[in-house]
C-alpha cells in the first residue's frame, strides 16, 4: 500500500495515474503539512487530471491507515477548478469526510468527470459536485452507511450529464440532491433507508 501522511496534490496541468489493485491509505486525522481544506485531514487534491480505473477484479482502494477506522479520518479526493478532471472506475473509497468533492470545475459539458462502478461507504457524503459545468456521469454506484448526501449537486448553471443505475442506501441526509444545472437523466437508481428524502 501507499501511506499518505498529508495532501497529495495533482498540479494543473499534470496527470496522475493510479494503476488497478492499488491501495492508498491516509493517515487518520492528521495533515503533517497543515494545508488543504482540512488542515487536520490529509486529502488528494487534483488541480490537474486523476485517472484512477481499476477493474472489477483489481479495484482501487482509497482508506484510513487506522486499526479501528471510522468515517472522516481524512477528507477525501477534491477536483478543483478549471483545469481539474478525473476518471473513476472500480474504485473504493472508505471512511473519509467526503468521498469524491467536485467544485468549480468550469469548462464544458465537452469535458465528461465519470465515477462508475465504485463503492464509496462510512464517510459523510458521498459524491459532492457544487459549481460544475461539466458533462458528469455516475453510474453502477453503491454508496451507503454515509452521514451525509448520496449524491449532492449543487449549483452549476450548465453542467449536465447521467445518474445511473447507482444503489444509495442508510445516509443521514438525502439520496440525490440537486439544487441547480442545466439538464440530468436520472434513471434506475436504488435509493433506500436513511432519515431524509430518496430525491
Amino acid at each position: 500500500p501507499f501511506l499518505v501522511t498529508g495532501d497529495v496534490t495533482v498540479n494543473s496541468g499534470k496527470t496522475l495515474t493510479i494503476e488497478a489493485g492499488s491501495e492508498v491509505r491516509f493517515t487518520p486525522l492528521l495533515d503533517d503539512q497543515s494545508s488543504g481544506r482540512d488542515a487536520n485531514r490529509g486529502e488528494l487534491y487534483v488541480l490537474g487530471t486523476l485517472i484512477a480505473n481499476g477493474t472489477a477484479s483489481d479495484t482501487i482502494v482509497f482508506t484510513s491507515n487506522a486499526e479501528s477506522p471510522s468515517s472522516g479520518d481524512w477528507y477525501g479526493i477534491r477536483l478543483r477548478d478549471s483545469n481539474a478532471g478525473g476518471s473513476f472506475k472500480y474504485n473504493r473509497i472508505e471512511y473519509a469526510t467526503y468521498g469524491i468533492r467536485i467544485r468549480n470545475i468550469y469548462g464544458t459539458v465537452a469535458d465528461t468527470i465519470r465515477i462508475v462502478n465504485s463503492r464509496i461507504h462510512h464517510s459523510g457524503t458521498g459524491i459532492y459536485s457544487d459549481n460544475s459545468y461539466r458533462y458528469e456521469i455516475y453510474e453502477d454506484n453503491n454508496l451507503h452507511d454515509l452521514s451525509g448526501n448520496g449524491i449532492y449537486m449543487g449549483w452549476g448553471t450548465s453542467g449536465s450529464g447521467v445518474i445511473k443505475n447507482n444503489t444509495i442506501t442508510n445516509t443521514n441526509g438525502t439520496g440525490i440532491s440537486i439544487e441547480g444545472r442545466d439538464t440530468y437523466e436520472i434513471i434506475g437508481n436504488k435509493i433506500d433507508g436513511g432519515s431524509d428524502y430518496g430525491i
